[in-house]
């Protein structure tokens, strides 16, 4: 059995993938959103709670469904009824992502 090994290097098969944290009560009490619109005011919370996002390209330019870890057992309603339907929604028990 022959295998030619360049039929697996496609375009479509090169992935990179980036994890990102964000931190959800930040110390700063800015927030990220669009310049000019009204932002809802920072309340204080837990300092260590913390969402990942997982953003995973191809190399031809395809963009993969984003995978959201949040640190709830589960996530409040208001969050997974928000996220738009093609995102993948995770959860984790504790603070990192392993």
């Amino acid at each position: 059995m022959e295998i030619h090994v360049l039929t697996f290097w496609t375009t479509r098969r090169i992935i990179n993938a980036d994890e990102s944290g964000f931190n959800l009560c930040p110390k700063s009490g800015k927030v990220l959103g669009l310049k000019g619109r009204n932002l809802n005011i920072v309340k204080p919370g837990n300092a260590k709670e913390n969402l990942t996002a997982l953003i995973t390209f191809t190399a031809d330019g395809r963009l993969c469904p984003p995978l959201i870890i949040f640190p709830y057992v589960k996530p409040p309603r208001a969050v997974v009824d928000s996220m738009p339907s093609e995102w993948i929604l995770g959860k984790t028990d504790s603070e990192y992502w392993r």
